[in-house]
C-alpha cells in the first residue's frame, strides 16, 4: 500500500488556510474585553497533540510561516517561532499513546495560546507605562475567548485525522511506532 502521509498533509495544510481566512476576516474584526480571540494557536496544538514530534515541528514551522506571510506583524517570524516553540514543548509533554478529547486538546490549545502571548507579556512589561499586570489580564482575556474556539478546530481537523489514521493502521504503520 502507499503511503498516505502526503495526502494527510496536504488536507492538514488546506485546513490551516481555511482557518487562517477565518482568522484574517472574521475573528481579527471580533473585538470583546479590547482582544481578538485567536484560532491559529489552537490548530497548531492540535496537530502537535496527533502527530509525530517530527511531523509537528515541520507543520508547525509551515503553518507559523503561512501566517506570518498573511498576516505580518511587528516581529518578524513571530508565529513560526511561537507554533514551533508550542509544537516542542507539546511534543515534550503530550502522552501518546491515546488521542486527547475535545478537553485534552482544550487544555494544550490553551498552553499554545500561553506561548503565544509570551512575546506581548514581555514587549507590555518592558514599556514604560506598561506593566506584566496588564500584560496578563490581556492573556487572560484572550484564553478566555479562544478556548472554547477549539470545539470547531477539533471537529474540522478530527475527520482528517480518523480518515488516514485509518488508512495508516490499514497500511500496517502504527501511531506508536512512529513517535518515537
Amino acid at each position: 500500500m502507499r503511503d498516505r502521509a502526503p495526502y494527510l498533509r496536504l488536507f492538514y495544510a488546506a485546513a490551516a488556510l481555511f482557518l487562517l481566512i477565518v482568522q484574517d476576516l472574521f475573528l481579527n474584526r471580533l473585538t470583546l474585553w479590547g482582544v481578538h480571540p485567536l484560532i491559529l494557536p489552537l490548530a497548531a496544538a492540535a496537530v502537535a497533540v496527533w502527530q509525530t514530534r517530527q511531523e509537528s515541528l515541520c507543520a508547525a514551522a509551515a503553518y507559523g510561516l503561512l501566517c506570518d506571510l498573511w498576516m505580518p506583524g511587528l516581529i518578524p517570524c513571530f508565529y513560526f517561532l511561537s507554533f514551533t516553540l508550542a509544537a516542542f514543548f507539546i511534543g515534550a509533554l503530550a502522552p501518546r499513546r491515546t488521542a486527547p478529547g475535545v478537553f485534552g486538546l482544550a487544555l494544550w490549545g490553551a498552553a499554545a495560546l500561553a506561548i503565544n502571548s509570551l512575546p506581548a507579556i514581555v514587549y507590555y512589561a518592558c514599556r514604560k507605562e506598561g506593566t506584566a499586570a496588564a500584560a496578563l489580564l490581556l492573556t487572560g482575556k484572550e484564553l478566555l475567548l479562544s478556548v472554547p474556539l477549539t470545539v470547531p478546530v477539533y471537529f474540522l481537523l478530527l475527520p482528517i485525522r480518523r480518515r488516514f489514521r485509518r488508512g495508516m493502521m490499514l497500511s500496517g504503520v502504527s501511531h506508536e511506532a512512529t513517535s518515537a
